[in-house]
């Protein structure tokens, strides 16, 4: 058992540290130039086409899918120990 709770505490922990990289990363996807000279999403301009604004969609829910998996299979792991 403790071992699984140790193991959903890993996968948390994770989470919170891979947090910023992927904040970053997003962020600078959505920006009109990103720091290297590349062209950006530029997420921020109304005249985009439709394929650039799913996209940026895309881009918006890769934290909060990312989060969610990563909570749910800590918390599926922790409940899984639980329960046996």
């Amino acid at each position: 058992m403790i071992v699984g709770v140790m193991l959903a505490v890993v996968l948390i922990i994770l989470l919170l540290a891979l947090t910023p990289a992927i904040k970053e990363t997003v962020d600078l996807n959505r920006n009109s130039t990103i720091s290297s000279g590349e062209r950006g999403l530029d997420c921020g301009n109304s005249s985009i086409s439709d394929y650039k604004k799913a996209t940026c969609i895309g881009v918006d829910l890769a934290m909060p899918l990312f989060a969610a998996f990563l909570l749910g299979l800590a918390g599926l792991i922790i409940g899984a120990k639980i329960l046996t």
